[in-house]
């Protein structure tokens, strides 16, 4: 695994300035956009994922690049449903076209801020208070079984989250309890 401190820095730098530039420069002024340069916008996003995923083979191994390929295929596809929302969205508050683009962009970065302000937070809480992360898994386990309206699936459930989640927890190492960032970056996700 390859520990560079500038890895995380860089990366994110290199995503606000593709954000600076498609939002600037690119679409500096509204307009209505054609299918072409939608198409043309799309190819060029994914051709930088998949220079990004020959990085990750190149320099983390096939394994790495194989999980990166698998998220991006994964999130590509679940993306998709948000297409249909934000067309029913665009047309019930009558978004003009020539708006929708920046409209949808401001949306996107607002929703990249605000799951960080959540998250950060989050994994530091969970990190320091381990029965935070337990109470979440037992209340996740009991949503569960609410979903699924079966005594036992909801129990089966509601039973191993909690287990699962105590043994991520009490992961055994000589200076005692291993918090989830420290479990991560033993286990090569950070």
């Amino acid at each position: 695994m390859i520990h560079h401190e500038w890895l995380w820095p860089g990366f994110l730098a290199f995503v606000a300035a593709i954000l600076f530039f498609d939002l600037f420069v690119l679409h500096r002024k509204d307009h209505v956009i054609s299918k072409r340069e939608a198409l043309v916008t799309v190819g060029g996003y994914v051709s930088l994922a998949m220079l990004f995923a020959a990085g990750v083979f190149y320099f983390a191994g096939p394994t790495r690049g194989a999980e990166f390929l698998t998220g991006y295929l994964v999130e590509q596809a679940l993306s998709l449903d948000n297409i249909f929302v934000i067309a029913l969205i665009f047309t019930y508050f009558r978004v003009p076209p020539e708006a929708q683009y920046r409209v949808l962009f401001y949306g996107i970065v607002g929703a990249i801020v605000m799951r960080l302000s959540l998250i950060v937070p989050g994994v530091k809480i969970v990190d320091q208070f381990a029965v935070v992360g337990m109470a979440l898994g037992g209340w996740v386990s009991g949503y569960i079984r609410d979903l699924t309206g079966s005594y036992t699936a909801g129990m089966l459930v509601m039973m191993a989250l909690p287990v699962l989640s105590v043994l991520a927890l009490i992961k055994a190492r000589p200076g005692g309890m291993a918090g989830p960032s420290t479990i991560a970056a033993e286990t090569g996700v950070v």
